[in-house]
């Protein structure tokens, strides 16, 4: 089989998943999108899955290894395509006490990433020295400003700058008593300490450096009975549409980002469609699928290639497409096992942690690039 064969034979394998997808056109050009790679970072201290009372910590950049492998894993990257890669800042690492600042992850990072990272500043946790009162306070604010701030001056060839991911997931998941500073019925409270602490960070960053570009990163699924007010609550919130008080402003974002996974609700409305929409929503920013991922790594990629493709079509002018994870990740519910995603894997018995590149990356990609569906890093 080659690989426009592979190609075409993925994407019609999703057609019970994806009804009335269709196969994909012989040939797209000046709409592909770049091809994007998400490193996954959760981190946060949570309740036991077994035993809720007690708790635990939950680093994924050490849970995958990519702390060990943080240089392969950027190479390995490149060399299927991604033109830019999203990385964490780790605040808890890089900013192990109020006062200290520990720059080893972040120069690594830097000095292999050089002017292709999108910085993931907070990534759901937040240091152990950060009270209970001081998170519901204007303290946090000023905390997470700074931290920001100290980033953007030491780094000024990092050119993309992701304040928050998800803040939406992180106050339902502090909401639900499961993740620090577990707080039942606050969410509403929560969320206000995550949006005005990410506009703070956004600020920050501008001040240092007026040229970054900030970025949103936010999941949207097909509305139903969520809306999308609800879904880009943040997002809002950060370009002053939302609660301006909180001090946000349209000249804040430069790039929004939707994360789209596929779930038994994704599959009634194409994405494409979805899509349409944030063009219409946000007719002046540039817009970016900033994570995408399926347990059928390969079919769902391509199916959002080819949607977004489709969608740019009609001028929607969607300008990159996220693999996430890019590498295999372990789940948030704290059982030892692989989870979904990933076009490299490894094999959770293995202390080194070694990858391995699932079976037909190396074709497809190619494939999808050289058929003008997708940008990818020459």
């Amino acid at each position: 089989m080659n690989s426009d064969e592979l190609g075409l034979r993925i994407v019609e394998a999703k057609n019970d998943l994806f009804p009335a997808q269709g196969d994909l056109p012989s040939s797209f050009s000046e709409s592909a999108p770049l091809f994007m790679a998400f490193h996954e970072n959760t981190d946060q201290s949570r309740r036991h899955l077994l035993d809720k009372r007690r708790r635990e910590s939950f680093d994924q950049v050490l849970e995958i290894g990519h702390d060990l492998h943080l240089e392969e894993d950027w190479e390995a990257c490149r060399d299927i395509g991604a033109v830019m890669q999203r990385d964490a800042a780790r605040w808890h690492i890089t900013n192990p006490s109020k006062s200290r600042f520990d720059w080893d992850w972040m120069d690594r990072l830097v000095e292999v990433a050089g002017g292709e990272l999108i910085i993931d500043y907070w990534h759901y946790g937040y240091p152990r020295w950060i009270s209970l009162p001081a998170f519901l306070s204007h303290e946090f604010v000023e905390y997470a400003g700074r931290f920001a701030s100290m980033i953007a001056s030491r780094y000024p060839e990092v050119s993309h700058h992701l304040p928050c991911n998800e803040a939406r997931v992180g106050a339902d998941q502090i909401d639900s008593g499961v993740w620090r500073p577990y707080l039942r019925h606050r969410r509403d409270e929560v969320f206000a300490q995550m949006a005005k602490a990410s506009i703070q960070m956004a600020h920050q960053i501008k001040r240092v450096n007026p040229n970054a570009a900030i970025v949103t990163a936010e999941p949207v699924n097909s509305p139903g009975e969520e809306t999308y007010d609800e879904f880009l609550a943040l997002t809002d919130a950060m370009l002053g549409r939302a609660h301006p008080q909180w001090g946000g402003r349209q000249s804040l974002v430069d790039v929004i980002g939707i994360n789209h996974y596929a779930e038994p609700d994704n599959s009634s409305r194409m994405l494409r469609s979805i899509l349409m929409d944030m063009r219409d929503r946000y007719r002046d920013k540039a817009i970016w699928i900033s994570e995408a991922g399926n347990v059928d790594e390969l079919g769902y990629f391509t199916y959002v290639v080819n949607e977004t493709n489709q969608a740019n079509q009609s001028h929607a002018r969607i300008e990159a497409v996220t693999q996430a994870p890019i590498i295999s990740s372990t789940p948030w519910t704290g059982e030892r096992r692989v989870d979904r995603g990933g076009f490299f894997t490894w094999d959770i018995d293995d202390s080194s942690k070694t990858r391995r590149m699932i079976e037909g990356v190396n074709d497809v990609l190619p494939s999808l690039s050289e058929r003008g569906f997708l940008k990818t890093r020459s």
